[in-house]
């Protein structure tokens, strides 16, 4: 994999703005990096990728793609590059924040609909739907373990977190979290509504200043159940080719192209399938 990112190289960009009270807004956490894993355990099946941060800024490298996203809290946007392409996209945090919500309200709809109908089917699919958008059920949580845990009629969450006494380093983890999850959605809607997730971010980082390190998700639909299983290990330091990542991210950002992210997207899928690569959260 390092291999590959000294090949293509780009990088994931995202400025500390911190959220605690204690800590200005110019706050700057200590660079590190950070390996991610995601497992969909029914099937084996799953994807590896790196989070480099870098005075402030994080980047995203996920593993066998030729696409490097880029998250900049500063600019309130995020930056899709395209290497083989030489193509760069931006959507800001407010239109991610705007579609999630648009998302939403358009599955209520949908719920709404099935709600009225005579048929048993659509009626259970129409609950198990507003169950992920309204996620039911109390939290609980283990303070030795450090262990959130959410069960839910559709879904179950565990997410273990590992204390921080660095809060631009915890905010700088929401962010990145957060936003990664809205772009997949803004990009696949037909994915599992993410609001579970961000809910357990939000409650990791927020409630308990805890910095993410595993979270499994077991989801209820139709068939049988689905199991996801997030990693996040952190080392707190980057080598000397990390840093040499920016030179590099520097001279990629004077040559590519700026296009629409909806014309970047198009481009990118796959002509047999049409859909985008898996982004892998």
């Amino acid at each position: 994999m390092r291999r590959s990112i000294l090949r293509a190289v780009v990088l994931v960009a995202v400025c500390a703005t911190s959220g605690f009270a204690q800590v200005k807004k110019s706050a700057v956490p200590a660079d590190f990096r950070v390996s991610v894993a995601l497992k969909e355990t029914t099937t084996n099946q799953g994807t590896s990728a790196e989070w480099l941060a870098y005075k402030g800024r994080v980047l995203e490298i996920i593993d066998g793609r030729h696409e490097l996203i880029l998250i900049d809290p500063a600019a309130r946007r995020v930056e899709l590059l395209d290497l083989d392409r030489k193509r760069i996209a931006r959507i800001s945090f407010s239109r991610l924040d705007a579609e999630l919500s648009a998302h939403k309200k358009r599955l209520q709809r949908t719920v709404d609909k099935l709600s009225g109908s005579s048929e048993r089917a659509k009626k259970l699919n129409a609950a198990k739907t507003a169950d992920l958008l309204n996620p039911a059920g109390d939290w609980t949580y283990d303070a030795k373990t450090h262990t959130l845990r959410r069960d839910g009629t559709t879904s179950e969450v565990t997410a273990t977190g590992i204390p921080d006494e660095d809060a631009a380093r915890l905010e700088l983890f929401r962010l990145s979290m957060v936003y990664l999850i809205k772009l997949d959605s803004y990009r696949a809607p037909e994915k599992l509504p993410p609001f579970v997730q961000l809910q357990a971010i939000d409650a990791l980082v927020k409630t308990h200043r805890l910095r993410p390190s595993e979270m499994s998700l077991l989801f209820r639909l139709n068939g049988p159940p689905i199991r996801f299983r997030w990693t996040h290990e952190m080392t707190p330091s980057l080598t000397a080719k990390d840093v040499e990542l920016w030179t590099k991210l520097e001279n990629f950002l004077k040559t590519a192209q700026l296009v629409d992210l909806d014309a970047y997207d198009r481009a990118a899928r796959d002509p047999k399938t049409r859909r985008l690569p898996p982004a892998g959260r």
